[in-house]
């Protein structure tokens, strides 16, 4: 069962936390996979303009983020916080879209099936 939005985000607060823990690079990096393997997605299945505008709102939230990611530490509480939420947007956009995704696929497994 997929984690909730709120898990997720609470996940990435965690390693944006922790600094001498947790790479930061690492949750970037799995962004940018997600990103850059779009057009392969999108060739699988024909997404709809409102899926199209969570990606550009990722694309867009994942170019700030790549922004404040090395200075991240130095920064104060509240622009950590409005980072940190930039993040849990971009997490929830995904979010919708593999849901998206995964009700155009069990509509499409039913159709096969009938």
């Amino acid at each position: 069962m997929p984690e909730s939005n709120e898990s997720a985000g609470n996940k990435f607060q965690e390693a944006m936390e922790h600094e001498n823990k947790v790479n930061r690079g690492n949750a970037m990096q799995i962004l940018k996979l997600l990103l850059d393997n779009w057009a392969m997605v999108v060739s699988v299945v024909q997404v709809p303009e409102p899926v199209d505008a969570q990606k550009s709102h990722c694309q867009s939230g994942l170019a700030y983020l790549e922004k404040y990611s090395e200075i991240y530490p130095t920064l104060n509480i509240e622009k950590q916080k409005e980072i940190t939420d930039v993040a849990e947007n971009i997490i929830a956009s995904f979010s919708h879209i593999f849901e998206f995704l995964k009700r155009y696929q069990d509509a499409e497994n039913r159709g096969k099936n009938n």
